[in-house]
């Protein structure tokens, strides 16, 4: 049967239900349904499906919301289309009756059981802020996110009870009762903003707090940061030392972006997304309420629990410094566009603060929650409203100071037109013609501008006398465009240098020529028209503007790097052995392109003999490069070094070892030997090591530095060291003889013994050699 019933006390808007009144019904088949009055047509999807037995049903906050309770001992609150959102109340028998309380968020039940019930309804504020992005919860079903700076909203009808809203850049999070909703923010041609859902998390997380990065969702519970996945996978948890009080994404690349947490304890820690490790920016003694991060991520500013505001800046391996701190504070915000200004709100008052400027103030209702150029967002009454500051109290302080640079910074976050005329007279009357210039510009005062450019010239021509006048006109009448009569006016003034430049300036070099008859700018004219033809491309014409001005390095530089070589060869057959160091440059170029007719001949120009021989062997001509060296054997190392190394590299080692010594190198000789030995033994070329080993003993009985012996050790000293060279002989004629031992191996297998292994054979053959070695030493000790 039909239970419960009450009309909605506003019409309602919309399809299929304009200006028609709603009637919301309740049964005891457990369902909620809707119709319109008078004709009866059943609205919003049909009937609702419920958890109990209704007993009574009410409308709630002008037909927004609906109270429904029953036989379940609970008064739930719904959305005014039955869609379920919160229990408000819960009793210990079922609830008959519910109503609210006129005007006010305050509504009664009365139970089977006898008792009366009052309760007051507080719905929270669910927002989140992000420069002049700010996304709100409305009718407790809805998300609306709203652009601040152009008033422009976007509605987002979720159906389901909105519990956290979190927004980063195009990004938004919604959290509903089972599931978390990702939505891209986008604005189409016009300016207007759409959402596409990205995302959704089928889960039921509970939080305090809700952030959202670019891929990642950050829940906040007590102490415990935990970082999720848009798929809903948990990727890293941080457990902090007490509860978080405030949790703020202050930006960073896309997956590394940075946290700004403050807790009950006074921490302020910053919190990469990518590291398990947070960071202590400061440590107060009272718990932290509000903080916020300046754009360059240098100075933090904090609000504590007892209204006091404290700015910090942010050194190297996690220093800070006090700046400056205020009280009567409650929440704080920096200007992302401006890296020295900081907003604050208390006791109903907006005090802003720009550098070391005192803070201006005016009076405010609610506090601060964003700051972007000249326009200020502050919450009041759980409505967000933006407003619009001059920064005229700054500006004039900057200019009284003669700050003109930080005068023009704040001008350009937002003045009146009368600001700018100001900013432009003062930086004119002290001389600052380039931030008058920009002043004048921004209020298109041409008048002001050309004005400044006659003071610019005045100031250049202050040493000059009757030309004054006509050196004002020419700027006058170049900015006009009429360059012929402005060149004109620089030569009646004796300012030739002034035209020049002029038609320099707009590429008009036949006419600058013209103007430069006497020569005396001539060569620098012309380097300037090289230098432009090297802008356009045009090398060869560069290069020939380069010769004509005298610069032959320039020259050399752009035929070369175009591979121009016969040109670069004719620059170089008019150069001097004076020019030693442009014809080498030269000869490279010529190396570089593969050119070596021409490099052979630039060497032999300049009598460069160390060119010469390493040009030979870079051409691999040994035979020249020997002849050349019998006539110069000073450098017989620049040739048989790399001579060694080319032999060595083509498995000539033997010559390779006499090359070194030839060279004057006899270590790397040595090394060569312990090289050829070793990959011998590697190889099981046992003869071969044998061999290698025995001439390695052989060069212990030479003069010269063995290997790991200083090159620089005197004569003397070797032959003093002759203990050390014997061992060292001793060693390399043992290993000769085991390693031929080991060659005999293959040799002398068919005259093994019974149970003799080839191991055997070695050790014997050895110990023969060894006693045949004592017979020798015994026999020359009885002829002694």
């Amino acid at each position: 049967p039909i239970w419960t019933m009450s009309f909605n006390p506003v019409r309602q808007s919309g399809e299929d239900i304009e200006g028609n009144e709603i009637l919301a019904v309740g049964s005891w088949d457990k369902k909620l349904s809707f119709y319109t009055v008078p004709d009866g047509k059943q609205v919003y999807g049909g009937d609702k499906e419920l958890t109990c037995d209704p007993c009574c049903v009410s409308f709630f906050a002008n037909g927004e919301y609906l109270v429904l309770a029953g036989s379940d001992r609970k008064a739930g609150l719904y959305s005014k289309d039955g869609t379920y959102l919160v229990t408000v109340a819960e009793t210990q028998d079922w609830i008959w009756a519910v109503k609210q309380r006129p005007k006010q968020y305050f509504i009664g039940t009365c139970s089977n059981d006898g008792a009366i019930a009052g309760i007051e309804l507080n719905i929270t504020t669910v927002h989140s802020i992000y420069q002049d992005h700010y996304v709100f919860r409305e009718n407790l079903t809805d998300v609306v996110i709203q652009h601040l700076s152009t008033d422009r909203k976007l509605r987002i009808n979720c159906k389901d009870y909105v519990k956290k809203v979190a927004m980063y850049r195009d990004r938004a999070a919604v959290q509903l009762t089972d599931k978390v909703l990702i939505f891209d923010i986008v604005s189409d041609e016009n300016g207007e903003m759409k959402y596409k859902e990205k995302d959704r998390i089928r889960k039921k997380l509970d939080c305090s707090l809700l952030c959202v990065t670019a891929s990642h969702l950050i829940l906040c519970q007590d102490k415990r940061l935990t970082l999720y996945d848009f798929k809903g996978n948990k990727r890293r948890e941080w457990s902090m030392d007490s509860v978080i009080r405030y949790i703020k994404v202050v930006g960073g690349l896309a997956d590394r972006e940075a946290l700004l947490v403050g807790l009950k304890n006074g921490l302020v820690a910053k919190i990469f997304v990518d590291n398990s490790f947070p960071t202590t920016l400061v440590k107060m003694n009272v718990p932290v309420r509000c903080l916020d991060l300046s754009s360059s991520r240098n100075k933090l500013a904090v609000v504590d629990e007892q209204n006091n505001l404290q700015v910090f800046s942010l050194g190297p391996n996690s220093t800070s410094e006090l700046l400056f701190q205020e009280a009567n504070a409650t929440a704080v915000a920096w200007n992302s566009d401006y890296e020295e200004m900081l907003c604050y709100s208390g006791g109903g008052t907006l005090s802003i603060k720009t550098g070391s400027l005192p803070p201006y103030q005016q009076k405010l209702q609610g506090f601060v929650v964003g700051f972007k150029g000249n326009k200020l967002f502050t919450l009041h009454s759980a409505t967000m409203h933006t407003i619009d500051v001059p920064h005229s109290h700054a500006l004039y302080r900057f200019v009284e100071r003669r700050e003109f640079e930080s005068a023009y910074r704040i001008a350009c976050l937002g003045v009146t037109n009368g600001d700018w005329k100001m900013l432009g007279m003062h930086s004119m009357s002290q001389m600052n013609l380039d931030i008058a210039r920009k002043a004048f510009i921004r209020t298109k005062e041409t008048k002001l501008v050309e004005l400044l450019n006659r003071i610019e010239l005045e100031r250049r021509a202050s040493n000059l006398g009757s030309g004054d006048e006509s050196l004002v006109l020419g700027d006058i009448l170049a900015f006009q465009g009429k360059y012929s009569q402005a060149a004109a006016c620089f030569i009646q003034c004796n300012q030739e240098q002034k035209a020049v430049e002029m038609y320099s300036d707009l590429k008009m070099w036949e006419e600058a020529l013209k103007v430069s008859e006497k020569g005396e700018h001539s060569a620098s004219l012309i380097k300037k028209q090289a230098e432009w033809a090297e802008t356009l491309g045009d090398f060869k014409e560069a290069a020939k503007l380069a010769l004509a001005a005298g610069d032959i390095n320039r020259a050399i530089k752009l035929l070369g790097e175009q591979g121009e070589v016969d040109k670069l060869m004719d620059v170089c057959r008019t150069l001097t052995k004076a020019d030693s160091a442009s014809v080498a440059e030269c000869a490279r170029y010529f190396r570089k392109h593969g050119s070596t007719r021409y490099a052979l001949e630039a060497y032999e120009r300049t009598g460069d003999i160390k060119g010469l021989l390493a040009l030979h062997v870079e051409m691999g001509t040994w035979q020249e490069a020997f002849r050349l060296l019998e006539r110069f054997p000073q450098y017989n190392a620049d040739v048989y070094v790399p001579w060694a190394m080319w032999l060595a590299t083509h498995d000539r080692f033997d010559e390779a070892q006499e090359a070194f010594k030839m060279a004057g190198r006899p270590s790397e000789a040595l090394r060569i030997l312990e090289q050829l030995a070793g990959n011998s033994i590697t190889t099981k070329k046992f003869s071969d090591a044998a061999y290698y080993f025995m001439k390695l003993a052989g060069e212990c009985g030479g003069d010269q530095p063995m290997f790991g012996e200083p090159a620089e050790t005197p004569n003397t000293a070797l032959k003093k060291d002759f203990g050390r060279r014997i061992g060292r002989f001793n060693d390399f004629v043992r290993r000769a003889d085991c390693y031929y031992a080991f060659h005999l191996v293959p040799v002398s297998y068919t005259h093994l013994r019974a149970h003799e292994t080839p191991e055997h054979l070695v050790c014997r053959l050895l110990l023969e050699k060894k006693k045949n070695h004592k017979k020798k030493n015994a026999s020359t000790t009885r002829e002694r």
